[in-house]
């Protein structure tokens, strides 16, 4: 009898000893990857649109906040593979730029659609607004943007310098921002 206890005794340990963990889910270890970005990236800050302007003011209201400062403006979409993978890129110069007066701004509309838009800018470090639908067709249209991402940098006094059509390489950037401090 002792002998089957026994038996029964270091089977029940060596059984729960083999016991499954719970799996790991994709989407605790995606909130993880979530969590890590946005903790990389402070910086990020999603601004509130300016009530009672018009299109045409839009663009310059955004712009004046930042009066004395190179700002590099870049139109993305979070659906643009080119967009993403550009803002990748343009990572050690943001490092490299970090202390001089330069703004990074990201302007999206309503094609990224607000759940997308909601976990992709906090990875992004820069100042960030998603208008209208009718206000980006006017920016693509008033600006003669056929595609995005699109980057137009501005200097000190608000000016356009240069403008962008597709991603130039961080050295034409980096030179337009340059030309601007």
């Amino acid at each position: 009898m002792k002998k089957l206890i026994i038996l029964t005794l270091c089977l029940t340990g060596l059984l729960s000893c083999t016991k499954k963990r719970p799996a790991v889910s994709s989407t605790t270890f995606e909130n993880d990857k979530i969590e890590a970005a946005i903790d990389a990236n402070k910086e990020s800050i999603l601004n509130d649109l300016p009530q009672l302007i018009t299109q045409e003011q839009l663009l310059g209201v955004i712009l004046s906040k930042y009066k004395g400062k190179v700002v590099l403006v870049d139109f993305w979409a979070t659906w643009c593979r080119p967009c993403m993978t550009a803002m990748k890129s343009i990572l050690p110069m943001k490092e490299e730029m970090k202390g001089k007066d330069v703004v990074f701004l990201y302007l999206t509309g309503e094609t990224s659609p607000l759940a997308a838009f909601n976990k992709t800018y906090p990875t992004i470090a820069g100042e960030h607004y998603r208008v209208s639908e009718a206000q980006w067709r006017y920016w693509m249209t008033t600006f003669d943007i056929s595609g995005i991402p699109t980057y137009m940098v501005y200097d000190r006094q608000g000016k356009q310098i240069s403008k962008h059509q597709g991603f130039p390489g961080v050295d034409k950037l980096k030179i337009s921002i340059d030309k601007g401090l």
